[in-house]
């Protein structure tokens, strides 16, 4: 069976050490993202790529396998106001 991270400890997932070392903002600058690109990303999480990603392309489908997490960034989204930012089902 496939590792399945654990919902209870997601704000690992958020945690600002993690920004300092992954610079989502820098990742996704490199992706030459435009404001026609629909994004699908896969295993969001709680949105540590898909909202900064939002504010840079036409949509944004947060996809997990946990809907705990799909929820989590969905709220994230709504207290940032990126509001492109769309749900997924895994299935």
């Amino acid at each position: 069976m496939a590792h399945k991270f654990d919902a209870n400890k997601a704000d690992i997932l958020d945690n600002p050490e993690r920004a300092k070392i992954l610079y989502p903002e820098v990742i996704l600058e490199k992706l030459e993202l435009t404001d026609e690109i629909v994004l699908a990303d896969l295993g969001c999480g709680t949105g540590f790529f898909s909202i900064p990603a939002s504010r840079q392309v036409k949509k944004v489908f947060a996809l997990d396998i946990q809907r705990f997490l799909i929820d989590l960034s969905i709220f994230f989204s709504w207290l940032m106001f990126s509001m492109n930012l769309r749900k997924g089902r895994p299935y």
